[in-house]
């Protein structure tokens, strides 16, 4: 998400996404909530809600079904920023 915050959002997008796919692989559902997690967050910073949300609800799964709560506060807070404008029907980029 870092390369996100510098407004590199492709290349942010591409790691994240690396990271979720590695995670993915092997099985591992504490780094997958994680890798979600910092995917969402770029998209959040890049503005698409939609798609942080999208990506969120995963790691909410994952959260809930094997009760990773540490990650769970990062996955609800997030979540809860990114689904707030989309349910009053703000523009998700101001």
């Amino acid at each position: 998400w870092a390369l996100a915050e510098r407004g590199e959002f492709d290349e942010a997008i591409a790691r994240g996404q690396e990271g979720v796919d590695i995670a993915d692989a092997a099985h591992h559902a504490y780094s997958l909530a994680y890798a979600c997690w910092g995917l969402a967050l770029a998209h959040v910073v890049r503005g698409d809600l939609a798609e942080a949300a999208r990506v969120l609800e995963r790691a909410a799964t994952l959260v809930r079904e094997w009760n990773i709560p540490l990650i769970g506060a990062l996955v609800s807070g997030l979540l809860g920023l990114a689904r707030a404008p989309l349910a009053t029907g703000a523009s998700a980029r101001g």
